[in-house]
């Protein structure tokens, strides 16, 4: 067996690996793991970006311009990518999607309603539940008129000295 002497340096080396091993693992303060969790969620945003823009785009159901190649009826990768998501939603809970368009050319607005009826349709949506209409984007949002009606209202309050209101009313198309 071991003598007293070789017993006594394997402990002393033992101890030795247990005590270089044991500092050198450094221990995190509940902070220092707050702060890392909070880094690392920092890092990876898509999830809660997603789950956010989902929420906002099933409530308004809208397309829009941006959603098409420019000066065509052809759905572009963002009307694709939109429209992917929403055929989920409107399979399971059905809907309308409403196209939000300054263009007065009514054959190009009509084909783009078109194109995306044809879209939602081979995803495997259930077409018979959705409705594809021109119109400004829904929800529970203010309603138009009394969004005009308020800022109607808004420039019709006296504005303090040295401020002029628009002429015309301003915004958009005036």
């Amino acid at each position: 067996m071991y003598s007293k002497q070789k017993k006594f340096q394997i402990v002393v080396g033992f101890a030795a690996v247990v005590v270089v091993v044991g500092c050198s693992q450094k221990t995190q303060t509940t902070t220092q793991r707050t702060e890392a969790l909070m880094d690392e969620t920092l890092a990876n945003p898509k999830a809660y970006l997603t789950a956010m823009v989902d929420n906002a785009m099933i409530h308004d159901m809208t397309m829009a311009d941006m959603h098409f190649v420019p000066h065509t009826e052809e759905l572009n990768g963002t009307g694709v990518n939109r429209l992917d998501r929403l055929a989920l939603y409107l399979d399971t809970y059905g809907g309308k999607v409403r196209y939000e368009t300054y263009s007065t050319d009514q054959e190009m607005i009509a084909q783009r309603m078109k194109h995306v009826h044809e879209y939602l349709e081979l995803t495997g949506c259930d077409m018979t539940r959705v409705d594809i209409v021109a119109a400004i984007s829904g929800g529970r949002l203010t309603p138009a008129n009394q969004t005009i009606e308020a800022a109607t209202r808004s420039l019709e309050v006296q504005a303090p000295s040295g401020i002029v209101p628009p002429a015309g009313g301003g915004g958009p198309g005036q």
